[in-house]
This record gives C-alpha cells, structure tokens and sequence, in this order.
C-alpha cells in the first residue's frame, strides 16, 4: 500500500460516521435553544409584573396567571377593591394547603380558556379545567376599573356550569 493510500486509510479509520457532526450540530443547537428560551419564561409569583395597557390585556394576563396557572401571587397584582380581597384570602388558604404538604394545584389538571364578550371594563371568559377524568366549566365575568390610568380587576364573578350546559365551551 503506498504511503497516500495508507494515509486515507488512517483518516477514515478516524474520521466520525457519516452525518455525525451534523448530528452533533443539531443537538448543540437545540440545546441552546431550550436554555435561551427557559431565561425568556415569563417570571411568576412576586416577580410577576401586572401589565398595562387596554383592560382585555389586563383582563387576559389576569386569567392567565389566575386561572390557568395558578398563580395568585402574581394575578393579585391586576387587582384592586373587593377582587383583590377576593385574590389576597384564596392566596393565604393556597398557602396554608401547600404549606400543610398538599399537593401543587397545577399538577395533573389544564385550563382552557376563551374569552367570549366585553369592550372596556367588562370582559366574560368560558373556562373549563380538565383533571383527569374530571372536566368543569364555568363562566367568569371581569369588571375592569381604570385608577391612575392602569386598568385593574375589581370585581370577579364566577358561575359554575352544569353538566348539560357546559357542552361546546373552549
């Protein structure tokens, strides 16, 4: 064998499988992705910042946090009057619960969400939380008041659907 034929030899007997780098490239990729899009996670609880803007963005950032993620330390920060009240005494029993070792309240169950009317200061979302084999609707009503030219919630009704009403919602 000469000594260029030997040599090739040698490179391929060290080179990486066909398609590896790409591979390899791609995983690196990806795993960059993940990390910069954890740090872009919106922050919850105290970090949580209430947004300003038109009241159905505050109405909408509202049910988010409250709603579908649980989170009422930070949805008590779009409040004001008797719905922060309201948000402020379902924030201390939630505390009490998970500091009695409950379990978290997000675990296992999802929330959907749609909102179905309002202009202004008053918005309606249908809502339906599924947890296993178990599925609720509701109907949550948000009245809106603009203090200092930042829109809150300041009241907050919820009505529990039956069974037979509750088809078709989000």
């Amino acid at each position: 064998m000469t000594a260029r034929a030997q040599a090739a030899t040698e490179r391929e007997r060290n080179a990486m499988p066909d398609g590896s780098i790409q591979r390899w490239l791609a995983a690196g990729a990806m795993l960059a992705l993940l990390l910069l899009s954890a740090g872009c996670r919106e922050p919850r609880g105290a970090a949580a910042t209430a947004p300003t803007g038109p009241a159905r963005k505050v109405a909408d950032w509202f049910v988010d946090k409250h709603y579908v993620e649980a989170d009422q330390e930070a949805s008590v920060k779009a409040t004001a009057g008797a719905a922060k009240e309201k948000v402020t005494r379902e924030l201390r029993m939630a505390q009490g619960a998970r500091g009695g070792g409950y379990a978290d309240s997000r675990a296992g169950r999802r929330v959907y969400y749609r909102h179905v009317a309002g202009e202004g200061p008053r918005h309606e979302y249908e809502l339906r939380v599924d947890a296993g084999a178990l599925s609720l609707k509701k109907t949550v009503v948000l009245e809106l008041k603009e203090e200092g030219g930042v829109w809150r919630v300041v009241e907050i009704e919820e009505t529990d659907l039956p069974p037979d009403e509750a088809g078709g919602g989000p």
